[in-house]
């Protein structure tokens, strides 16, 4: 038996090294160091007020000289920020891609607060709280979305990112020196993410504005659709999601609303999640959601597959109108009837039950056979997928543009039926674009969600899911505004103090 080895006989390179407080206090730093300089990589320079902004406040415009030239830079919030790696490499940016707003002073934080406090709480009537398109963005105006300047390729990397940066400098510049900060609402300021954009529209045949159907006018930008429509001459298909949200009559108004005002615009009533299944009708070529039988249960994903998705099968008329004879639709004709993802409502399938009970019996061989059918499905559409790279000829791009968290990547996945792309509730959750492939000939195309210029209140922007809740530095103005609008009070059963001369946006907060 060997003999047993002391404490005293362990090498001392295995032994554990004192570290103490002071040292791990330097390695935080130095960490902190790496990651400050990995995040200012590829950022355009900015100037708060105390580096010789002028008198209002950090978020504000300041004029700076740059070989005669003047370029606006203001000091902007990253939002949802992601820590550095260990790597050394300096090129590598974790934060490239992240949401990037104006930032606010402190000063005007701090005068919100009190206001909060002190401010009581007025309802405000019906008519001032209508929005309407031409208010918020004022077609026309700077409030313009920025150009992708001209390029060639003969131009080498740096002269491209050169003058890409020069030319965004000029459009915020020309947005913050003709409108007040506190007018203007959050919008991207990340040349990256725009970036994005100008990718997604250039390789896209057609191009989705998703929208929510539920305050539509929010995220409509005229400015893009005169873009898509007049300068890259391509077809612009406006995407009314989330409808199982909202009664029929609204869907339909808001339908006939952009019909009217946009006449080249093609609109789609969409839904990833029907709460009620479709029924045709002679007189609704295109029904809604909540025109059909009542489902008793949720559906659940079977097989692998999602839901079927409400308005597949309008949009794929709609490109299938487009392109006539052009391009090969066949597979995602054979996705919808085959009832292999995308499908609307389980339209395809056998039995389908009901009948004039009004009722959805769908029993469990009916979803047994539906997940075969999408495993089959996936195969071919592996098949397809490596084929394609041989054969890129008679491919139509569609590309899915919008605001952040009105439900692009849900789309993606509705239309293919399963989930390809990860999806959650932050906005800002999709970093760069992205493709999949609906069909051999069909291929899809995600961009990542950023805000349009425009004078809607940043309080609404917040309300809308725009901007992230959980990076809102004051919460008391947003409720306060919510509160002048809605019963917020009697929903949540506040009663109030003795003494008190009506709620304020700090009481509903606190109460």
């Amino acid at each position: 038996m060997p003999p047993k080895r002391s404490l005293r006989s362990v090498p001392s390179k295995n032994r554990r090294k004192p570290f103490s407080h002071k040292q791990k206090k330097l390695q935080l730093q130095q960490k902190r160091q790496r990651k400050g300089d990995r995040r200012d990589v590829g950022t355009p320079p900015t100037v708060s007020a105390e580096d010789g902004g002028d008198e209002r406040g950090e978020g504000s415009s300041t004029e700076t000289g740059s070989e005669g030239e003047a370029v606006a830079t203001v000091e902007v919030a990253r939002l949802n920020l992601q820590p550095a790696t260990a790597d050394t490499d300096t090129h590598y940016d974790p934060n490239r891609y992240k949401l990037h707003f104006q930032r606010e002073s402190a000063e005007e934080i701090e005068r919100r607060k009190l206001r909060a406090q002190t401010q009581p709480l007025a309802p405000v009537p019906e008519s001032e709280m209508e929005v309407s398109v031409e208010d918020i963005y004022r077609p026309g105006s700077d409030l313009d979305i920025p150009r992708r300047p001209p390029w060639s390729y003969s131009m080498t990397k740096e002269q491209l990112d050169q003058q890409e940066q020069s030319a965004f400098q000029d459009y915020l510049s020309r947005i913050h020196s003709n409108h007040r900060p506190q007018d203007l609402s959050l919008f991207e300021h990340n040349l990256e993410t725009w970036r994005q954009l100008w990718r997604v529209l250039e390789i896209s045949d057609v191009v989705l504005f998703i929208t929510d159907v539920r305050h539509p006018a929010l995220h409509f930008s005229p400015a893009l659709y005169s873009h898509v429509v007049e300068d890259l001459r391509k077809k612009l298909v406006l995407v009314l999601n989330k409808v199982d949200l909202v009664p029929p009559e609204v869907a339909v108004a808001w339908r006939h609303y952009f019909v009217s005002k946009f006449p080249q615009l093609h609109v789609v009533c969409f839904t990833c999640f029907p709460s009620h299944h479709p029924s045709s009708t002679p007189s609704s070529p295109h029904p809604h959601p909540s025109s059909g039988r009542v489902s008793l249960r949720p559906r659940k994903r079977v097989g692998g597959t999602l839901p079927s998705a409400v308005g597949s099968r309008e949009l794929f008329e709609v490109v299938e109108e487009m392109f006539a004879g052009k391009v090969d639709l066949s597979g995602w004709r054979q996705r919808l009837e085959g009832g292999g993802g995308g499908g609307e409502g389980g339209e395809g399938r056998k039995g389908g039950g009901g009948g004039d009970s009004g009722v959805d019996n769908t029993d469990s061989d009916s979803e047994k056979e539906s997940g075969k059918t999408g495993k089959r499905q996936a195969e071919v559409e592996e098949n397809d997928a490596a084929k394609v790279q041989s054969d890129s000829t008679g491919i139509v791009t569609i590309g899915m543009v919008g605001h952040p968290n009105v439900g692009k990547s849900s789309i993606l996945n509705g239309l293919v039926g399963k989930k390809k792309v990860s999806t959650s509730r932050t906005p800002g959750h999709t970093k760069h674009f992205q493709t999949i492939f609906l069909s051999r000939s069909v291929r899809l195309c995600d961009c990542p969600g950023l805000v349009f210029p425009s004078l809607v209140n940043r309080q609404l922007q917040i309300m809308s899911g725009m901007y992230p809740v959980a990076q809102v530095r004051e919460p008391y103005t947003p409720v306060g505004y919510l509160a002048e609008r809605t019963p917020l009070t009697s929903l949540l059963g506040l009663v109030e103090e003795e003494g008190e001369e009506g709620w304020t946006a700090w009481g509903v907060c606190e109460g």
